[in-house]
């Protein structure tokens, strides 16, 4: 083993010695320290290669926010609150639903005879809105029809500007409107119907519809008018404004829509009565319309 003595060497030889002892050990030293900064940077790029290599996962798709409730919710099994005898449509009404909004409670009862589809028969929907605490908006009368057709998967292509309609329940806006089906299974996708809303003046009630008739022979205003006439009351519950509403409406009737049974009572003793007939047929043998005396069967 060698010492290496810093001091004042003692010759030539000593001094050449001493330098070349020198640079062997920083020659020795850069050596190492470029072997070991060599290794260092190779195992680096090798993990840098090693994860650029390896599979990762996809990221998860962020969770789609979830929609927005709807403020109604379906009545399971309802109980009808209204019922409509329409033996021109096929008496019963062949669906009936009912919703009730979650926070205003109001409850909408929605009722159809016959199938939009089919031309060669009449089609009637009525919606009967007893409003609650919830907010009710009021638009344009075209601009409801629409959006009251597209909640049964239809579209008004066409309206006419609504007129006054008058009924025993009050005035309701009616106009002509054409109906797009979205079905070619009769040849046609269009039917040529009555629109209507009407909305109590003291915010308790709406309705709202569409009255279709066939293609033979087109719903009136007269036959309109007399159909929701026949809107009746089947059970208000604990409601006594509804059914003080509906008692109300009973004494404003109107005569050209009574049944023809009574119609001839009261025309015994205040002379002759315009009845009208069965508005399908239009010859009037047919049977003649009849109020509600009982409440309609469920469904």
């Amino acid at each position: 083993m060698s010492f290496i003595v810093f001091g004042a060497p003692d010759g030539p030889g000593k001094a050449a010695e001493l330098t070349v002892r020198t640079r062997l050990l920083w020659h020795k030293t850069t050596r190492s320290f470029g072997l070991y900064l060599g290794l260092g940077i190779g195992l680096i790029a090798s993990l840098f290669i090693a994860v650029a290599l390896i599979p990762t996962q996809p990221a998860a798709p962020p969770a789609p926010e979830p929609l927005p409730q709807s403020p109604w919710a379906a009545i399971e099994r309802p109980a009808e609150m209204y019922g409509l005898n329409a033996p021109e449509y096929g008496r019963d009404p062949v669906s009936f639903t009912a919703k009730r909004h979650r926070e205003g409670r109001g409850r909408i009862d929605v009722m159809t005879w016959g199938r939009l589809d089919d031309d060669a028969h009449p089609y009637l929907r009525l919606a009967v809105h007893r409003v609650g605490r919830e907010p009710t908006e009021d638009t344009s009368f075209f601009i409801h029809m629409v959006r009251e057709a597209a909640g049964f998967g239809a579209a008004v292509t066409r309206g006419n500007v609504a007129d006054p309609l008058p009924t025993r329940f009050g005035l309701f806006e009616a106009a002509e409107v054409m109906l797009d089906t979205g079905s070619a299974k009769t040849g046609s996708s269009s039917a040529n119907c009555m629109g209507f809303r009407f909305a109590s003046p003291e915010r308790l009630i709406r309705m709202t519809g569409f009255a279709c008739g066939t293609q033979a022979q087109p719903i009136d205003r007269q036959t309109l008018a007399c159909t929701l006439e026949r809107v009746e009351l089947v059970s208000a519950g604990d409601d006594h404004d509804l059914a003080r509403f509906f008692a109300t409406a009973a004494t404003h009737r109107d005569p050209a829509c009574l049944p023809r049974r009574a119609a001839q009572a009261n025309g015994s003793a205040n002379g002759p009565m315009n009845i009208l007939p069965n508005w399908i047929d239009q010859t009037g043998t047919a049977a003649p319309l009849r109020g509600v005396a009982a409440k309609p069967r469920r469904r």
